[in-house]
């Protein structure tokens, strides 16, 4: 047999019958997608294709199971294991070690995935201790989103059969959308904590470095994590009936406003689409309306917060508002 670079393929269950499907089609999720040739394959071989199939069922198991797929996966990977999302674009590219590509291949994906996510395995190459997998998947987001992808993942192995490195190479434009979505709902979901005055619950989406920053024409270095979850659990006893509606200024008509997504520290969150937001990559805009009382003072305000978000967590806050107003309600002139 010649070896040189020639790749053998091991040919998987349904895989003809699932290369004919569009790519948009929806499928069942596979339970036995690996059966690699044994006249063909190596043992070395065989193995490897075997654990990069039982890692791909990890994975799927923790969308619904993040502690048990975390086991399994801890078990497969190398202590020294590496992946990568490779791109030439610099802000897509992605590294990670064992324990972030554990946290985010489970627990993650678990928070954001929803039932009836689905994928399919179309083939599966192998050589010495590489084994690529080509994937498509159909993924249910809790928010309703729903996202596609297709992958190829390429995983290599040590001598022991311990995942060493993978390389997952994807519809990156898909990933930015998918991305996109997480990053509002984090954003919104600090302007529900600090609607509430639940500082806790927001510093929890805040990184350690963060910076809250009100751009003025005196610029200042901005609120580190601990004075915001201080200041945001001081809110409930400085303002009274305080509400932040996030809205599309084209539903505003005179006084009247039309909300789509009202957080208050009086009343149930209202968590339904948010026209008055845009987001791309890493960034949130979201435009808001503040209402409430100060010492018997009314106040309201207008804000466009601009979110930073990256792996899950806030890292830069910036909160464009009418400045003169928040200082004369609080002086009292």
């Amino acid at each position: 047999m010649t070896r040189g670079w020639i790749i053998r393929a091991a040919p998987l269950a349904l895989a003809a019958a699932l290369l004919s499907v569009p790519a948009h089609a929806a499928f069942k999720p596979q339970t036995q997608p690996c059966k690699p040739s044994t006249t063909e394959l190596t043992r070395a071989e065989q193995r490897n294709v075997k654990a990069a199939c039982a890692e791909i069922e990890a994975q799927v198991q923790s969308w619904s199971d993040a502690a048990g797929g975390a086991r399994k996966l801890g078990g497969m990977l190398a202590d020294n294991f590496t992946w990568v999302t490779p791109t030439t674009q610099w802000d897509r590219f992605h590294r990670g070690d064992k324990a972030d590509y554990i946290r985010r291949i489970t627990v993650d994906q678990a928070d954001r995935y929803a039932t009836g996510s689905t994928y399919r395995i179309l083939h599966t190459t192998v050589q010495d201790d590489r084994v690529a997998i080509e994937m498509l998947s159909a993924i249910n987001l809790k928010d309703g989103t729903k996202t596609q992808n297709r992958y190829h993942l390429l995983y290599r192995f040590d001598a022991d059969g311990k995942l060493l490195e993978a390389r997952h190479y994807l519809d990156t434009a898909a990933k930015v959308n998918d991305d996109r979505a997480a990053n509002t709902r984090i954003a919104l979901a600090f302007l529900d904590a600090v609607a509430k005055g639940a500082g806790d619950a927001a510093g929890k989406l805040l990184a350690e470095d963060v910076r809250w920053i009100v751009p003025t024409s005196d610029p200042k270095p901005g609120m580190d994590r601990a004075t915001a979850i201080q200041v945001i659990n001081g809110i409930p006893a400085g303002f009274q009936n305080f509400s932040l509606t996030v809205f599309d200024d084209e539903r505003l008509k005179g006084d009247a406003l039309g909300p789509r997504t009202a957080y208050s520290n009086h009343q149930p969150s209202q968590p339904n689409a948010v026209p008055g937001v845009a987001a791309e990559r890493d960034k949130v805009a979201i435009e808001a309306l503040s209402r409430g009382a100060h010492k018997g003072r009314a106040y309201e305000n207008r804000y466009q917060f601009l979110f930073t978000v990256r792996d899950g967590l806030i890292h830069e806050i910036k909160e464009y508002n009418d400045t003169r107003h928040l200082a004369e309600v609080l002086s009292g002139g």
